[in-house]
């Protein structure tokens, strides 16, 4: 898993966001956040949080609303 969020963190924003707001791709992301908050990979959930928080409004109106209800869980 980690192997993956660092892949996803090296990636522009705007590739990690489209993958967030994917019909399917929002699955994969939350599901990166949430074992990473699980499994104490803190640093890589933080990661993620501060790559996806400029798109928080873009998330909330589309698939990925999941990861919005994440990262408002974190404000």
């Amino acid at each position: 898993m980690a192997v993956v969020v660092l892949e996803f963190l090296e990636c522009g924003g705007d590739g990690l966001m489209r993958l967030a707001r994917n019909e399917f791709g929002n699955f994969v992301v939350f599901k990166a956040m949430r074992v990473t908050q699980e499994m104490s990979r803190v640093d890589l959930f933080w990661g993620l949080v501060h790559k996806l928080m400029p798109f928080l409004d873009l998330l909330r109106r589309s698939h990925g609303s999941n990861i919005a209800n994440i990262l408002e869980s974190t404000i």
